[in-house]
């Protein structure tokens, strides 16, 4: 790299262009330039072979300035310091200010997202990791835009708080029937992870603090197998959401509560809470013959479970979910549950509303003598399967009718 003194004792590096990217080089960080449409843009390459470019967008030395991994080096007065260091087994670019203040460039935070293996047994090959400190320190250095592969099962420790920024996804490395088990140390958290897909389990039995905190404004799925469970010994619950928050739990998710401790729930609304459900069809799941599980969420007068609005205003409830809003104050007792053929007990009324609304609105089949009455068990727009005719019909408010309009 040529080197252009100034008169005030400085200068600066000049970097010609190459016309392709080096042959990388073990434990060796490259910086280089290289024309892109036209315009000469700054680039690194690890020692795996991955380059990453600097500037944004996309004359010639023979060889790009190599920068070998060193330690994070002390600061200097009035000067900035440039160098490359080993994260997770890859050779990673950085600056050091004259405060001292480090900064990883690479991968380059904000338009990049990264994808890791994380592997409990021996790691082979470039982005696999083998501790939770390297996938932590990975999600740090993403600002939490990353995917992590988990490869068997695997643990995090209960030292951990690990901000995962509202958008770390896990997902499972192999597609086995068999669920992939991460284990959450009593003690240990996630803050506001986004994603957990796959046949992925996440559990713990906590007592000091939930596997999960999920700050105000963001979302947690959970999709395609994945399940949230509360293992026993738990004293507290496994997530809890704090202020205005949403939980998707579809296709395929499920929901254990194996604690066998009574008076707590999976899923915690913090007081003053409203917890938007814009995806709810999963397999809730506890110890006995239990249909619903009254415990899934928990919390107090001041949360809220559901809360939907229409476009207009003022919104105005409606008990039917059609339009308007809807809102269901959170209560909760020690000991409930629900079974669809018995009426549920105190403190499980925000169950029971559900469940209302949605037999309002499909109520099953049967014959025509067996038809719910209307308008006081079946909603306008509600669906009954008529055996005897062999059709659906639907309450229009006064009388059923077929799908074209037809009385029957």
């Amino acid at each position: 790299m040529p080197y252009v003194p100034k008169s005030d004792g400085r200068g600066y590096g000049v970097f010609p262009a190459l016309k392709k990217d080096p042959d990388p080089l073990e434990l060796s960080g490259k910086l280089y330039t290289k024309v892109d449409a036209g315009v000469t843009q700054l680039y690194f390459q690890a020692d795996n072979g991955t380059v990453y470019q600097v500037t944004p967008g996309g004359g010639a030395a023979v060889y790009p300035f190599q920068l070998p991994e060193t330690a994070t080096p002390a600061p200097l007065a009035n000067n900035g310091k440039l160098y490359s260091k080993d994260v997770a087994g890859v050779s990673q670019l950085f600056f050091l200010d004259d405060a001292g203040t480090e900064t990883q460039l690479t991968p380059p935070v904000g338009f990049y997202y990264a994808y890791i293996i994380w592997r409990s047994a021996a790691p082979s090959g470039a982005g696999h990791v083998q501790t939770w400190a390297e996938v932590e320190s990975l999600i740090a250095a993403t600002q939490g835009k990353i995917t992590i592969a988990v490869d068997g099962n695997a643990t995090i420790p209960n030292t951990a708080l690990t901000q995962c920024f509202g958008r770390v996804v896990f997902t499972t490395y192999n597609n086995s029937s068999t669920a992939t088990i991460i284990t959450v140390d009593d003690g240990g958290q996630l803050i506001s992870p986004f994603q957990f897909e796959g046949r992925i389990s996440l559990q713990g039995a906590p007592t000091i603090r939930p596997f999960i905190h999920m700050n105000p404004d963001t979302i947690l799925q959970a999709l395609y197998g994945a399940e949230f469970v509360l293992n026993a010994g738990a004293t507290i619950s496994g997530i809890e959401i704090d202020g205005f928050g949403n939980v998707s739990l579809f296709q395929g998710a499920n929901v254990l509560d194996n604690s066998g401790t009574p008076g707590i729930s999976v899923v915690q609304l913090l007081p003053g809470s409203v917890c938007i459900n814009t995806m709810l069809s999963l397999i809730l799941t506890t110890p006995g013959p239990q249909k619903y599980i009254s415990n899934m969420f928990g919390g107090d007068a001041s949360t809220t479970l559901v809360q939907l609005y229409d476009a207009g205003a003022p919104a105005v409830n409606q008990v039917n979910m059609l339009g308007g809003t809807l809102s269901i104050p959170v209560t909760y007792a020690a000991g409930l549950a629900y079974d669809d053929s018995v009426t549920p007990t105190t403190g499980a009324a925000f169950v029971q509303t559900i469940v209302d609304i949605l037999k309002r609105r499909v109520t099953g089949f049967g014959n025509t003598a067996g038809r719910p009455a209307i308008p006081a068990d079946i909603d306008t727009g509600g669906m009954y399967f008529d055996t005897d005719l062999g059709i659906p019909v639907w309450s229009n408010g006064a009388i059923y009718v077929d799908a074209t309009g037809a009385p029957v």
